[in-house]
Parts: C-alpha cells; structure tokens; sequence
C-alpha cells in the first residue's frame, strides 16, 4: 500500500486533489484483502481447501497449518 499513498501524495502535492484512480486502487486493494481474510478462516474457505486438495498429499495437512521456514 505504500505506493498509492506516495502517489495520493503526489497528486495532493502537485495538483492539490487526489486522482479518482488512486482512490478506486485502494479500494479495490483493501476489499480483496478483507474479502480473501474472511473467505479463508470461514467455513467456506475450508470447505474450499478440501475440495481443492482431496486425492492429493495436501489433504493431510490442516488448511491453516504453515510450514515451518526453510533451514538456511
């Protein structure tokens, strides 16, 4: 997000208003973001991950369970 809001602060600095299209991108950034947090700690988010990993090793592993970082 740090782009658009140098770029809302350009555009402030510049021609003291904001572009429509800066305001529409970080709408639509935050919606899909929120959007994608509530499907994937849903039900549905779950329903979803075993649908998509059934038949496959995937399936053994809790849809919310993180690997842990590779060793250096």
């Amino acid at each position: 997000m740090i782009f658009p809001i140098v770029g809302v602060a350009f555009d402030l600095r510049r021609n003291g208003r904001i572009h429509p299209a800066w305001l529409w991108g970080i709408v639509a950034m935050t919606t899909a973001f929120v959007v994608i947090e509530t499907v994937t700690y849903s039900g549905v988010g779950q329903a979803l991950y075993r649908a998509v990993t059934a038949g496959s090793p995937g399936a053994a592993v809790s849809p919310l369970e993180f690997a842990a970082p590779p060793a250096d």
